[in-house]
């Protein structure tokens, strides 16, 4: 049982991790494509986020 709890912690990490690096890679495609601060915000598609 310990074996099984230790296992679902370590997907839990994996899956956070995941999703961090997800927005942090959409956050910098985005400025990437829009690098200048004062130029008009253009926003990713629903997509570059995934919960």
């Amino acid at each position: 049982m310990d074996y099984y709890r230790l296992f679902r912690e370590v997907q839990q990490v994996k899956r956070e991790l995941r999703v961090e690096a997800t927005v942090r890679l959409s956050k910098h495609e985005r400025n990437k494509a829009n690098p200048h601060p004062l130029a008009p915000r253009r926003w990713g598609s629903n997509l570059d986020i995934i919960a």
